[in-house]
């Protein structure tokens, strides 16, 4: 039985402010997703988002590989 699924596409416009995340599934089996928001939220910048993220699922005892991609898009 194959697990695999097919990407969601649904385009949506990047406007400056917005914050994007990419990461493994390790990351919300140790964080759930309103923390998540909050840590990004409330990070300034991506890079100290990211080492949010990263440092919150390890505190969670994350028992799986945990990566994240987080990038801030900016006008021009």
């Amino acid at each position: 039985v194959s697990t695999a699924r097919s990407p969601l596409q649904a385009p949506q416009p990047l406007l400056p402010g917005d914050r994007l995340m990419l990461c493994s599934d390790g990351l919300p089996r140790a964080i759930y997703e309103p923390t998540i928001e909050a840590l990004l939220a409330g990070a300034d910048g991506a890079q100290a988002g990211c080492e949010r993220l990263i440092s919150e699922a390890r505190a969670n005892g994350a028992s799986d590989n945990v990566s994240a991609i987080v990038v801030d898009v900016r006008e021009g």
